[in-house]
């Protein structure tokens, strides 16, 4: 009785965890199943992050600077004065450190050239003497500061180059605007040439350095192709200076032949009268007044004929007038 008991209850235990197995992988099938069917949806959700995150690693990799659609997107960095790693210097900023050789070689060569007479334009007054000698030098030095900042990446050269430029392009403005003067009217075109080439290069120049900004602060400047700033800026440049220089040719040719006219007027006018030439040249007027005396100054100084003190002080033109001081040897 006992064993045939104990077989019943064994077979009630079978059925019992038989039947709650069998509960169990309902439950299971269930929830595989109610996973199934909201799969679409998360998969939705999947792939919206994934397509977030390619976004956010696309991104990445423009700010490195291999391909930049925006180029705004470059310019987010944190500024650092140290700077580690190899670089390649940007077509544009071997430009800059080009046209920089080439203003520190005219500046040298004013500066060298003018040891006996240095003079500069400021804010449209000429300045000649040791004033006009501390300022070129200055700019001499600051130039040649810059070339070295452009090529070693120097965090110092965006300010400097901003201020100088900057500075350069207001006094071209003010002078344009401010210089005094009887000039002759192809001179006076010349001037305004020189001053509006100026003002455009370093406007253009300016803007330039300021979206090349990375270049030097990032402590690590990555390779890059060349962009369009780079093609606006060398493109316009290359194109001003063909128009810039083709109209100053024919302007300084107009300029050279009125004056050749003025000076053989001059010349025949003072021929046997060096002795007696202010009253010869206080008979001219406008330019021609200014050349005679220019003429006359020249003639006294290389012949020792007679005195020259007080006779640049007459002539009206700046150009004529700085022209007779060099002659002279007198700064004012």
């Amino acid at each position: 009785m006992t064993e045939k008991r104990g077989k019943k209850r064994a077979e009630v235990e079978r059925k019992t965890s038989s039947e709650s197995a069998n509960k169990a992988g309902k439950r299971k099938t269930s929830r595989v199943h109610k996973k199934a069917k909201a799969r679409p949806s998360e998969l939705k959700k999947v792939e919206r992050e994934v397509e977030k995150e390619a976004k956010k690693v696309e991104k990445e990799v423009l700010v490195e600077g291999k391909k930049v659609e925006h180029e705004l997107e470059e310019e987010f960095f944190v500024p650092s004065p140290r700077h580690i790693g190899k670089y390649k210097i940007p077509l544009g900023i071997k430009f800059m450190i080009g046209y920089l050789i080439f203003i520190s070689a005219l500046y040298l060569l004013s500066f060298l050239s003018g040891l006996s007479f240095p003079t500069t334009i400021l804010f449209g007054k000429l300045v000649t003497g040791s004033k006009a000698l501390i300022i070129n030098s200055m700019l001499l030095v600051l130039v040649l500061f810059m070339i070295y900042g452009f090529w070693k990446r120097k965090w110092y050269t965006f300010d400097l180059a901003i201020s100088f430029f900057g500075f350069s392009a207001m006094n071209s403005l003010l002078s344009l605007t401010l210089l005094e003067g009887a000039e002759i009217p192809a001179f006076k075109k010349l001037l305004m040439l020189s001053f509006v080439s100026i003002i455009f290069m370093n406007v253009l120049v300016i803007w330039y350095i300021l979206h090349e900004r990375k270049y030097f602060f990032a402590k690590s400047y990555h390779d890059r192709p060349i962009q369009q700033r780079d093609k606006i800026f060398l493109y316009a440049l290359a194109t001003f200076w063909v128009v810039a220089i083709l109209v100053g040719s024919t302007v300084g040719m107009q300029f050279y032949g009125e004056s050749k006219v003025m000076v053989d007027k001059a010349v025949k006018g003072l021929q046997g009268n060096i002795a007696k030439g202010e009253s010869v040249c206080d008979k001219e007027e406008g330019p021609q007044k200014d050349v005679c005396y220019l003429v006359l100054v020249t003639a006294r100084t290389y012949n020792n004929e007679g005195s020259t003190e007080g006779l640049c002080d007459r002539i009206q033109s700046d150009f004529y007038r700085l022209a007779c001081m060099r002659t002279t040897g007198f700064s004012a």
